[in-house]
């Protein structure tokens, strides 16, 4: 099943803006969701045309409509709790919710059961580890060999919001924790 579109939340993140580029070299549209107006700028600012804020009012009015347009048929769910749930009730007919994180640190919910059995959502959970274990030496050093060209291409990159020393870890974790879309912190010698 090839996608015309998807559906990926947390998507100012590191994850997100590596799937926004994998999308767009497939022509995919990505349909992404944040929940901070500085995510939205810096998405806008690296060609996303389709970001949606989750903590507007309409948010899951604009997520149906957006879904009505695009037909996204994979939502990549990075929060999980009610955000899954969320998700599924908005996504077209046969479609699939994919989690692969738990940001939220809550037990996924708001599923409309009436949606998987008459509407053919599916919901999947993803653990890189035990994809890349299933996976043959072949198309391992497929992957392997398509990332590192576009690492040295630098389409894309790790963004690093800066350095700490291990005697300072303890504010320059906090500060991560508040701001973990802004990039990785890095421990220096």
């Amino acid at each position: 099943n090839k996608a015309r579109a998807i559906v990926i939340n947390a998507a100012a993140g590191q994850i997100g803006v590596f799937i926004q580029k994998l999308a767009r070299n497939a022509g995919i549209t990505t349909i992404n969701i944040v929940r901070k107006q500085k995510h939205i700028a810096y998405l806008k600012s690296i060609g996303e045309r389709i970001v949606i804020d989750q903590t507007a009012d309409n948010f899951e009015t604009i997520l149906w409509s957006m879904a009505e347009e695009f037909h996204p048929t994979i939502a990549l769910d990075a929060i999980g709790g009610e955000m899954t749930g969320t998700l599924m009730n908005n996504m077209p007919e046969g479609s699939a919710t994919i989690v692969y994180g738990g940001l939220s640190g809550l037990p996924i919910g708001n599923i409309n059961p009436m949606d998987l059995i008459f509407n053919g959502k599916q919901l999947y959970g993803f653990n890189l580890n035990t994809w890349l274990a299933k996976l043959s030496r072949k198309k391992l050093d497929e992957v392997s060999a398509e990332l590192q060209e576009m690492i040295i291409n630098q389409e894309i990159r790790t963004r690093v919001q800066g350095k700490t020393t291990l005697e300072e870890i303890e504010p320059a974790l906090m500060q991560y924790i508040r701001n973990m879309s802004d990039g990785k912190m890095l421990i220096t010698p």
